[in-house]
């Protein structure tokens, strides 16, 4: 494994050594660097990050309550594996919450808001690039949401993207989702410039039900 460009997150001298690796390895394991299933080794994870074990087995801890980690007996760690029961969880919290923003903050829509969302969705159709397309995909949700002024739900709603972001991976790098999902966005945008908030609610729904369904589905078929 490569680790040595995560230590970027070590340049935040407000947080503890271990709220920094901590940072560190849920990037990786978001960014697909760090794989389902595999092994952490403590000494070799402080060797990388070059800090004392310590640090390292709190961030661990801190990882696993988050779902992002596995602690086994004798303070072994893997990476969570990902799970079509996880996903269809975490997309039924995203309807609930999203739907939501997007009610209060459609009426707070402004220009600048709709050229903002324009430019993201231009800029996720001009690249292939998985990692780069979960970015655009999280920025333009956000983005959507943002004009809601609703602080806790926004926090609410970041927390499940750090989850969705493993998944939306593999459907941006391994199923046929990509233009679907660029179609919907777009949708999603016209219905919210017109004010039809029945209509953005719905496009909104099929288009996290879509998703959902489509990784759900390849990951429950993925081992006997």
């Amino acid at each position: 494994m490569n680790l040595s460009k995560y230590k970027r997150f070590f340049d935040q001298p407000q947080k503890s050594a271990a709220e920094l690796v901590a940072d560190a390895l849920r990037r990786a394991v978001i960014d697909g660097e760090l794989v389902s299933e595999q092994l952490l080794k403590q000494a070799e994870l402080a060797r990388v990050f070059g800090v004392s074990r310590i640090p390292i087995k709190e961030a661990l801890v801190k990882l696993e309550s988050e779902g992002f980690v596995v602690m086994h007996a004798n303070s072994v760690a893997k990476v969570a594996a990902l799970s079509h029961a996880e996903v269809s969880e975490l997309y039924d919290i995203r309807l609930a919450l999203e739907t939501l923003a997007l009610k209060n903050a459609l009426p707070q829509l402004s220009t600048a808001d709709f050229e903002k969302l324009e430019r993201i969705l231009t800029e996720a159709d001009k690249t292939a690039d998985s990692v780069k397309l979960g970015e655009l995909n999280q920025a333009f949700h956000l983005s959507l949401y943002a004009a809601a002024k609703r602080p806790k739900l926004s926090a609410m709603i970041k927390q499940v993207h750090l989850h969705v972001d493993r998944y939306l991976r593999v459907a941006y790098a391994l199923l046929p989702y990509q233009r679907p999902s660029s179609e919907e966005h777009w949708a999603i945008l016209e219905a919210c410039k017109v004010q039809n908030e029945q209509g953005a609610s719905s496009l909104l729904n099929k288009h996290l039900l879509s998703v959902k369904e489509q990784i759900s589905d390849y990951l429950f078929h993925l081992k006997p």
